[in-house]
């Protein structure tokens, strides 16, 4: 038994979620989580994501607009910005959907030889909604100033 500043535990050992054969990840903590608690963690999650994909946008805008003044094409910088931005957003839309997948086949010590089939099979429709759903945006934007998008 342990004291800690009055209050008496038990023992010292895993959580009572453990067991023998597995081990917790962080989504057996995240389900665990009030409803109220875990649409705060996801907010904070989602918000951080976002932060994150803007900033490497930004840096595929800067290594586009460079790469291509390298060669000696001008390219007007509202074309990368689209192309990058789109990208990132649409990525952004399908982090709940890769959250869910990876709740279904988790990649864990013990069921990643299951799962990982059913990551690889995930990958052409994942690479299909990306581009499919990012290709909207750009192709719209470039009709609409009457400009070809050039293929990269």
């Amino acid at each position: 038994m342990i004291a800690i500043r009055g209050t008496c535990m038990a023992s010292v050992g895993p959580p009572p979620y453990h067991t023998d054969s597995t081990r917790s990840t962080a989504m057996d903590l995240y389900h665990q989580l009030k409803p109220a608690t875990a649409r705060k963690v996801f907010l904070r999650q989602m918000t951080l994501l976002a932060v994150l994909l803007a900033i490497v946008a930004t840096s595929n805008v800067f290594t586009a607009i460079t790469n291509s003044a390298r060669v000696g094409i001008h390219l007007p910088a509202w074309e990368p910005v689209i192309w990058e931005f789109s990208s990132v957003l649409c990525l952004w839309l399908l982090i709940p959907a890769v959250g869910w997948w990876l709740r279904q086949f988790p990649l864990i010590r013990p069921s990643w030889p299951r799962s990982l089939p059913a990551h690889l099979l995930a990958t052409l429709p994942f690479s299909l909604m990306h581009v499919g759903r990012h290709g909207g945006p750009a192709r719209s934007h470039v009709s609409a100033s009457r400009q070809p998008l050039p293929l990269r």
